[in-house]
C-alpha cells in the first residue's frame, strides 16, 4: 500500500510547469534492455548492493556489539557507536534505493541526514577526549576559554559552524522528500529544486568539515596522546562523508548537463537512481572494513586503561573504568538529548555573538541560559546541573 501510494505521489506534477509525458515510470517493463541473457544493469547493481549491505552490516553488526559489551568509557564509546553507525545507515537506504527506484527520491536523504548526526558525534568525541575530566559543558568551556588552548571566541565559532548541519539538514530532508512527492522527477522543476538543494546542503557541510578540520589541526597531538589509532578512525569516518560530498557534486552536474539520459542498457532510473546509490554502497562497504582495523573496542575492554588527552602518564579515576551494562550502552548511543542540548547552546551563542558583548563572555553566558536536561552519559558520580556530551 504505502509502495502505491509513493508511485503515485512522485509523478505528480503539482508545481511548475512540467508536463505528465515528462514523468518516468518506474516499472520493469520501461526499463532498459538485459546487458546478457536476462540479466539487466538493474539486477546486476541490486546483486552488487545486496552483497555490500551484508559485509557493512555484519562488520558493523561486530564493531558495535564489541563496544556495548565492554563499555568503560561512556562519553568516548557511545560516540564511537554512531560513528560506526554510518557505514550501515548508508548501506541500508541506498540498497532500498537500488532494489526499488521509486523509493529512491525517499530513503536516501535519510542516510544523507545520519551523516550530520554522525558528524556533531565526531565533533563531541574529540572534545571528550581533550576534556576526560570535564564531562559538563561548563568544564569544556573553561579548558577550551584558557588562551592556551585556542581562547573563547575561536571555541565557540567552532561549535557553531559545526552545530549548525543538524537543523539545516533536517530542514533540506524534509524539502527533498516534499519536491520528490510533487514533481516529476525527470523534469525541470524537480532537477532545478533538487540543485539548490544540493548547494545549500554543500556549503552547510563544508562549513561544518572546515571547523572540524581546523580543530582537528590544532589539537592532533593531544588526541593521538589520547589514542594511537584516533587518525584512523577520523580517516575511515571523513573518508565516507568527503566521497558523499564529491559525488553528490558530480551526479548534480552530469544530471543538469543531460549526460544521464540513458541509453539501450542503461536506463534513465539506472543512471540517475541506481548508480549512485550502488556506488554509494560500494563505498559503505570499504569503509565498514577498514572501521574493523581502527574502531576495534579491544583498549577498552582493559579495565586499567587510561584516558589521557595530552597527560600521559597520569590516571584517570579508576571509577570510570566500571564496565557498564550494554542496555545503558545502547540507550545512551540512541539518546539524542545530548546532540539536541549542542544545537540549543549553539543557537543560544550565535544569538549572544549577534548581540554583541564581550567575545570572551559570550560562551558562558550562553552556557547559564542554554542549560538542557539529558541523559545520563556518565558515570553517577558526575552529578547533574549541564547538558553532557
Amino acid at each position: 500500500m504505502t509502495s502505491s501510494i509513493l508511485q503515485n505521489l512522485a509523478p505528480r506534477a503539482l508545481f511548475g510547469d512540467d508536463s505528465p509525458d515528462i514523468c518516468r515510470s518506474y516499472s520493469e517493463d520501461n526499463q532498459a534492455a538485459p546487458i546478457s541473457g536476462m540479466l539487466t544493469f538493474h539486477k546486476l547493481i541490486t546483486y552488487i548492493a545486496a552483497a555490500g549491505l551484508a559485509i557493512t552490516c555484519l562488520s558493523t553488526f561486530v564493531l558495535v556489539l564489541g563496544h556495548i559489551f565492554s563499555y568503560r568509557e561512556p562519553r568516548i564509546q557511545k560516540q564511537l557507536i554512531r560513528m560506526i553507525l554510518i557505514a550501515p545507515a548508508f548501506a541500508i537506504f541506498c540498497f532500498i534505493g537500488v532494489a526499488s527506484y521509486h523509493l529512491t527520491p525517499y530513503f536516501p536523504p535519510i542516510a544523507e541526514l545520519y551523516e550530520a548526526f554522525a558528524l556533531v558525534a565526531l565533533f563531541y568525541l574529540m572534545i571528550a577526549m581533550l576534556t576526560p575530566d570535564a564531562p559538563t559543558w561548563t568544564g569544556q568551556h573553561a579548558f577550551f576559554a584558557d588562551p592556551a588552548n585556542g581562547g573563547s571566541a575561536a571555541f565557540t565559532k567552532t561549535y557553531i559552524m559545526v552545530m549548525q548541519l543538524l537543523p539545516g539538514r533536517i530542514i533540506t530532508t524534509v524539502a527533498i522528500i516534499i519536491v520528490s512527492a510533487v514533481n516529476c522527477t525527470g523534469g525541470k522543476s524537480y532537477q532545478h529544486a533538487h540543485t539548490i538543494i544540493n548547494i545549500v546542503n554543500g556549503i552547510q557541510a563544508a562549513l561544518a568539515l572546515v571547523a572540524l578540520f581546523r580543530f582537528l589541526m590544532r589539537w592532533t597531538r593531544q588526541l593521538k596522546a589520547a589514542d594511537n589509532k584516533i587518525v584512523g578512525k577520523l580517516a575511515c569516518f571523513k573518508l565516507i562523508v568527503a566521497i558523499q560530498f564529491v559525488q553528490r557534486i558530480i551526479f548534480s552536474i552530469l544530471t543538469q548537463a543531460g549526460a544521464l539520459d540513458g541509453s539501450k542498457t542503461l536506463s534513465y532510473n539506472d543512471l540517475n537512481f541506481g548508480l549512485s546509490n550502488v556506488l554509494t554502497v560500494v563505498e559503505a562497504t570499504v569503509v565498514a572494513v577498514m572501521m574493523v582495523v581502527f574502531y576495534w573496542p579491544g583498549q577498552y575492554r582493559n579495565r586499567t586503561n587510561a584516558l589521557e588527552a595530552g597527560k600521559v602518564g597520569e590516571p584517570t579515576n579508576m571509577a570510570q573504568k566500571q564496565k557498564l551494562s550494554p542496555i545503558r550502552a545502547a540507550w545512551d548511543a540512541i539518546d539524542l538529548l545530548d546532540v539536541l542540548a549542542g544545537v540549543v547552546r549553539a543557537v543560544k551563542l550565535f544569538g549572544a555573538q549577534r548581540r554583541g558583548g564581550s567575545r570572551r563572555n559570550v560562551s558562558q553566558q550562553a552556557s547559564q541560559q542554554a542549560y538542557y536536561p539529558a541523559a545520563d552519559d556518565s558515570p553517577p558520580q558526575y552529578g547533574a546541573g549541564c547538558a553532557r556530551q
